[in-house]
């Protein structure tokens, strides 16, 4: 029978890898988290404060957007990479059922 061949161990070692990122990127969020500091930190200016103020809190949120879609993405990753383990054993099955019973020259 022909059959599609994976390294299934390998494919979840890959997997457990992006599940790692996943996490490291959600410490690395949380400690981002922490560092925030609200708008008296920067004085008062007058004229700019609050601008000065605005352009940290945009950069800071777009860091933090960063991170939490690096975050998705690495957990997209290891559902992805599981799910072609997954399918792949399906997929194998369903040509084998198919096949039951029929005989094609060269095919074992």
């Amino acid at each position: 029978m022909t059959e599609m061949k994976i390294d299934a161990a390998a494919l979840e070692a890959f997997a457990k890898a992006s599940d790692r990122r996943r996490q490291a990127f959600d410490q690395v969020r949380r400690q981002a988290d922490q560092t925030r500091v609200d708008q008296e930190s920067f004085g008062r200016i007058p004229g700019i404060g609050a601008r000065v103020y605005a352009a940290y809190d945009e950069h800071v949120r777009a860091c933090e957007d960063g991170i939490s879609s690096a975050g998705e993405a690495m957990a997209a990753i290891a559902s992805g990479v599981r799910a072609v383990i997954l399918n792949t054993d399906k997929a194998n099955e369903a040509v084998e059922e198919s096949l039951r019973g029929i005989d094609i020259r060269g095919v074992e």
